[in-house]
């Protein structure tokens, strides 16, 4: 459940989560 006020957390949470699994392949890789 969301409410009004976690929007900012929520897209704090979905930033974080897409830098990790944008920089885990590279960081493999290298």
């Amino acid at each position: 459940m969301v409410k009004e006020n976690d929007h900012s957390l929520d897209a704090g949470r979905y930033i974080a989560h897409s830098t990790t699994n944008y920089w885990k392949p590279q960081l493999a890789a290298a």
